[in-house]
C-alpha cells in the first residue's frame, strides 16, 4: 500500500505537471488542491496513482484538466485518503499532459474566445465516439459543419451566442474543432444558364448585360451564388427590369427558386 503523504507548497505552470506526476508515481490516493488566486481554485482527485478527477469551477473532467493546467502560479496542499469529487477523467495521464502540452504551445492565447462569426469545423478523428462530453457539447459538434457561424450555431440551438462560444473553445482546446473559412457551396451551374434561357424568352438579347448588372449590384457573381442567395439575387435582377416585365419574370423564376434555392 502506498504511503499517504501530505504535501504543500508553491507551483507554476512549469512546475504543476511534475508535481502531478510525482503523486501519480507515489502511488498516492487522495485530493491536490490549488489556487491561483481568490476566483481560481480547482481539485485533482487520485485513486493509487491514478488521476481519476478534476475539478475547476463549473468545469469536470478533461476540460477542467486543461484549464488547472494552465494556472500561472499559486499554492498547493495534498490531502491523503478522502476523495470528495466525482470520478471525471479515464485517460492515462500521460497522454493528458502531452495533449494539454501540445495546445498550450499551438494556442498563443488560449483564453480569447473565437468570435460569433468564426466559423467552427470538427477535426476528423476515429476516436470523438469515446470521448466524454456534455449533452451541449455534442450538440455544438454535430453543427460544426464548416458552414455554419458560431452565431448561426447558437441561433439554430436557441442558446446565448457567449455560451456557444465558450463551448466551441472548450472543443477546440481538446484538439476537437477547428476554425477557418466558409466552406461554400455554390449554386448548381445550370442556374445560370436556364436564368439566361427563361430571362432572354421576356427581353432578348440584353438578358445576358441584365443579369451581369443584377450579379454586381448583388456583389457576387450569378455562378458564385449558394443557393440561400438564389431568391434574394433573382429579387435584386427583377428591380433592374421594367415594371410592365416584372410580374411574369416573377412567373418565369418561380421554377427556379423551386430548383436551386434553399
Amino acid at each position: 500500500m502506498a504511503e499517504e503523504i501530505t504535501l504543500q507548497g508553491e507551483y507554476s505552470r512549469d512546475t504543476l505537471p511534475s508535481l502531478i506526476q510525482y503523486l501519480a508515481m507515489l502511488g498516492s490516493s487522495g485530493e491536490l488542491w490549488l489556487t491561483a488566486s481568490p476566483q481560481q481554485a480547482a481539485t485533482l482527485a487520485f485513486l493509487e496513482g491514478r488521476l481519476i478527477g478534476a475539478h475547476h469551477g463549473n468545469y469536470r473532467g478533461e476540460d477542467a484538466l486543461y484549464r488547472i493546467l494552465n494556472f500561472s502560479a499559486g499554492q498547493f496542499r495534498f490531502h491523503p485518503g478522502t476523495i470528495t469529487i466525482a470520478p471525471s477523467i479515464t485517460a492515462p495521464l500521460e497522454k493528458l499532459l502531452l495533449d494539454a502540452a501540445y495546445w498550450q504551445d499551438t494556442q498563443s492565447d488560449a483564453e480569447v474566445l473565437p468570435g460569433p462569426d468564426a466559423v467552427p469545423n470538427v477535426i476528423p478523428d476515429e476516436n470523438h465516439g469515446e470521448l466524454r462530453l456534455e449533452l451541449m457539447h455534442w450538440r455544438v459538434m454535430s453543427l460544426a459543419d464548416g458552414q455554419r457561424s458560431l452565431y448561426e450555431i447558437a441561433a439554430n440551438l436557441g442558446r446565448n451566442i457567449e455560451e456557444v462560444r465558450e463551448i466551441a473553445h472548450q472543443l477546440a482546446t481538446r484538439g476537437i474543432l477547428t476554425f477557418g473559412a466558409r466552406t461554400r457551396a455554390t449554386v448548381d451551374p445550370a442556374f445560370l444558364e436556364e436564368l439566361r434561357r427563361r430571362l432572354t424568352t421576356l427581353i432578348g438579347p440584353i438578358a445576358r448585360v441584365i443579369v451581369n448588372d443584377a450579379a454586381q449590384q448583388f456583389g457576387t457573381p450569378a455562378d458564385q451564388l449558394e443557393p440561400t442567395q438564389v431568391r434574394a439575387f433573382l429579387e435584386v435582377l427583377t428591380q433592374l427590369l421594367a415594371p410592365a416585365k416584372q410580374a411574369r419574370f416573377r412567373e418565369l423564376a418561380a421554377p427556379l427558386i423551386d430548383r436551386f434555392a434553399r
